[in-house]
C-alpha cells in the first residue's frame, strides 16, 4: 500500500506515545515498536526504509523521529559522522609532487591531530604506514633504504636493494606501478674489491640478473639485438659509455614510442659520471664492463 500523506498534526498526534531513547538505547526494543506503531498510524512501516515521493513529508516524519532522541545522542552521532569523514580523508591523502612533500608531511599531520580531537587515536604503525602509502614511489623507496641502513647499520648493497626494489614491487602486485626498474652499481665481494652488479625487474617484482646486460622499456626487443651486437667484456669507462650510447640510440631509433636521446650513467668504484641530452627516452639499458 503506497505511503499517505497525513498532516503535520497528525504526525504529531501519531508519535505522542512514542517515548524518548535514553543514553545507550537501554530502551531501544520499546522505542522501535513505538515507531513502528506510529509509522503504521500514518502510512506504513516502508517510510522507514524507503524514501518517499514528497521529500517534506519525509522530512516531517524525521523531525518526529528525532523528537524523541536526546541532544547528546546528536552530539554522538555528528562526532561519529565527522570522525569517520576526517579518517576517510586521512587515509585518501596522496602527495603528487616530489616539491611538494614537506607541505604533504604538515598536511598530514594537522589532520592526525583534528582525528585525536576528536577522540580517534590511530596507533603509532597505522600512522607511519599511511604516510609511506601517501608518497611517490621514489620517496618509498628512499624510505626503506634509509630503514635498512639505520637497522643494518651499514650501507645497502646492490644486490641487497634489487631484493627490496622487488619485494616492494610484488607489495603492489594487485594495484601495480607501471615501472620496469634497472639496478646497477658496484657491489662488494667477501674479498673486499668491487665487481659489477646489474638486475631488472618487470612491473611485479620478477627480478633478472645478468652479467652481461639487461633491458628495459617499449625498445626492450630492438635494446636485446643492438647490445648483442656492440657489448664486449672488460670495457674501459669511455668504452662502456661509447657502447651505452651507440646501443640506446641505434634502438630508440627504430621504435616510435621511445623518443630519441639518451641518459647514460657510468658508474665506477670511485664515482658516477653522468652525460644526458635533452630528448626523453622511456628505455632503459644496463650493462656490465
Amino acid at each position: 500500500m503506497a505511503a499517505q500523506n497525513p498532516s503535520l498534526s497528525d504526525v504529531s498526534k501519531a508519535f505522542l506515545a512514542v517515548p524518548e531513547l535514553r543514553n545507550n538505547g537501554p530502551n531501544f526494543e520499546l522505542w522501535r515498536a513505538h515507531v513502528k506503531a506510529a509509522t503504521c498510524t500514518i502510512g506504513n512501516e516502508a517510510i522507514l526504509t524507503t524514501p518517499h515521493t514528497d521529500a517534506s513529508f519525509d522530512g516531517i516524519v524525521a523531525a518526529a523521529i528525532q523528537g524523541k532522541l536526546q541532544n547528546n545522542l546528536f552530539m554522538l552521532f555528528n562526532t561519529l559522522t565527522t570522525c569517520k569523514d576526517a579518517k576517510r580523508q586521512l587515509f585518501s591523502m596522496k602527495c603528487q609532487s616530489d616539491s611538494h612533500i614537506m607541505k604533504h608531511l604538515d598536511d598530514l599531520e594537522l589532520q592526525y591531530n583534528h582525528l585525536t580531537e576528536l577522540g580517534q587515536r590511530i596507533d603509532e604503525k597505522t600512522y607511519i604506514n599511511i604516510i609511506i602509502a601517501s608518497l611517490p614511489s621514489r620517496e618509498q623507496f628512499r624510505y626503506r633504504v634509509n630503514m635498512y641502513t639505520i637497522k643494518e647499520e651499514r650501507e645497502i648493497e646492490p644486490q641487497a636493494f634489487a631484493q627490496l626494489v622487488s619485494s616492494t614491487l610484488y607489495e603492489k602486485r594487485f594495484g601495480p606501478y607501471f615501472i620496469e626498474p634497472v639496478i646497477a652499481g658496484m657491489q662488494k665481494t667477501p674479498s673486499g674489491s668491487y665487481a659489477p652488479f646489474i638486475a631488472a625487474t618487470d612491473l611485479i617484482g620478477c627480478l633478472n640478473f645478468a652479467k652481461d646486460f639487461v633491458v628495459a622499456g617499449t625498445a626492450s626487443e630492438k635494446l636485446f639485438g643492438v647490445a648483442e651486437g656492440l657489448w664486449e667484456p672488460d670495457l674501459e669507462a669511455e668504452d662502456l659509455f661509447e657502447t651505452i650510447s651507440q646501443t640506446l640510440l641505434n634502438a630508440v631509433d627504430r621504435d616510435a614510442f621511445s623518443g630519441w636521446g639518451a641518459i647514460v650513467h657510468v658508474i665506477t668504484k670511485d664515482k658516477i659520471v653522468t652525460l644526458s641530452s635533452s630528448a626523453f627516452i622511456s628505455s632503459g639499458l644496463g650493462l656490465a664492463s
